[in-house]
């Protein structure tokens, strides 16, 4: 593949293009690297060749290289330096270092540089990360980042600059946030007392940070000043449902009824979290299918609720009946759509079908419907795709989304070698593949062409 067709196929569609690179031999790194350094890439194509290439092995190197040419605007730097540190290598740590020290730099930029530097998660990120934090004249914002991207494992040294930190008076909310969640992924047990105190502070960002903390460390004698912080009448109602959590996190079922009264709630931010919260404790609880049937439910909440139900119970026939109403929230009949098709059932790519074929169907509901499909095995399904894609007399823009479920299937279908490895010589099963893959070349190049407007693009020049 050439880096000019992936810039094509980056155009037009992000699920192609993943589809395509699935099949190149090292997932399109040389090829997504050739384009980092081509000048006439917009940055929203760049951005998303960032992203294609993520934490590839093989794209480490070219993405530091390109990194400190210096020649990248903001919106694509601070992505690059994300992909980076997924990486956790310290290869990275010199220009990571070199970019959270650079006090010219965008403050933005050296954010992202702090951030990645906690990916590494090493002693040698965390020599670099402690200075930041403990600096009085660095922002408050880098203080508090550098503070909160330290990882879990902390020497006895570290852990005790940070106590120190949340004993000092009047401290600013930011840091004692930061602090006091780092103590708590170290499990530091000897920040208990200090966790206790914030637990119970007016401030509810230092609270809630001091709850979640006292989570991760597990300690289950923390439950009696749990239980007090969340029936305190002069807490924030946001707090008491976090110690609720808490509550349920270390001690079980046994304080489930303390949550009922925040699912009833007359504030709709107040009983959105608290469902989150019973989806999070017990996401077979049938009460989360409440908000569907409520039609005076707020929108959001009854989003979340489709959301736990199409990862929990997809063949719920609440989806469906959501799915096919008219008069339903367009938000919600979208997310019924992915919640059909993770039920990979072939009788519900049926009711989908009907949507697709339904000229009147809103066309974000339409093109929902086509992305679920493609990720089906029907065979029939397969074919009434196809006809939509070759048919003249169907609309531009839903032959246009049939063409990519179909180029998808297609290349989902020759990506995998699994089963010509079990069933041939390896040399025999590689040279077949190859030729698949031409094949699969050739034909999104023709169909490309003839129905997704890609013109100029060499139809036999796919490989």
């Amino acid at each position: 593949m050439t880096s000019t067709l992936l810039l094509r196929l980056a155009n037009r569609s992000r699920g192609l293009l993943a589809a395509l690179l699935a099949l190149s031999e090292d997932h399109g790194a040389s090829e997504l690297g050739e384009c980092l350094a081509d000048s006439a890439l917009d940055a929203g194509t760049r951005w998303l060749a960032i992203e294609c290439l993520g934490a590839h092995p093989a794209a480490l190197t070219p993405m530091l290289r390109y990194l400190e040419g210096g020649t990248l605007d903001s919106f694509n730097a601070g992505q690059l330096i994300a992909a980076i540190g997924s990486h956790a290598n310290l290869q990275a740590l010199p220009v990571l270092r070199r970019l959270a020290d650079d006090h010219r730099l965008d403050l933005y930029l050296r954010l992202c540089a702090v951030r990645a530097l906690g990916m590494v998660a090493d002693a040698a990120a965390v020599a670099v990360l402690m200075p930041i934090g403990t600096d009085a004249s660095a922002p408050l914002v880098l203080r508090a980042a550098a503070i909160a991207a330290l990882p879990g494992a902390l020497d006895p040294t570290v852990r005790r600059t940070l106590r120190d930190l949340l004993r000092q008076e009047r401290q600013q909310t930011e840091l004692v946030a930061a602090a006091v969640s780092s103590l708590g992924r170290a499990a530091d047990r000897e920040a208990l007392p200090l966790l206790l105190r914030y637990a119970q502070s007016e401030r509810s960002d230092e609270a809630i940070a001091a709850i979640e903390a006292l989570v991760a460390i597990g300690d289950a004698t923390v439950v009696p000043v749990l239980v007090h912080v969340s029936q305190s009448a002069v807490v924030a109602a946001a707090v008491r449902l976090r110690a609720v959590q808490a509550l349920l996190q270390l001690a079980g079922d046994e304080y489930l009824p303390l949550l009922q009264s925040y699912l009833d709630s007359r504030q709709p931010a107040l009983r959105e979290q608290a469902y989150a919260v019973l989806a999070a404790h017990d996401p077979g609880d049938l009460r989360l299918r409440t908000p569907l049937a409520d039609l005076q439910a707020p929108l959001a909440l009854r989003l979340q609720a489709m959301t736990v139900l199409a990862t929990e119970r997809p063949h719920d026939p609440v989806a469906l009946a959501i799915l096919e109403a008219a008069d339903e929230p367009l938000q919600l009949r979208l997310l019924a759509a992915t919640a059909l098709a993770f039920s990979r059932d072939t009788r519900m790519q049926q009711h989908l079908l009907a949507i697709v074929v339904d000229a009147t169907a809103p066309p974000l509901l339409a093109r929902r419907c086509f992305e679920a499909l493609a990720d089906g095995e029907d065979a029939a399904t397969r074919f009434v795709l196809y006809q939509i894609a070759m048919a003249n007399d169907e609309l531009a823009e839903r032959r246009f989304w049939a063409s990519e479920c179909v180029l998808n299937l297609r290349l989902r279908d020759v990506a995998a070698p699994s089963s010509l490895y079990q069933s041939t010589g390896v040399g025999h099963a590689h040279t077949h593949i190859c030729d698949r893959r031409r094949t699969a070349y050739r034909a999104v190049a023709r169909l490309s062409v003839e129905r997704c407007g890609l013109r100029g693009v060499d139809r036999t020049g796919w490989v």
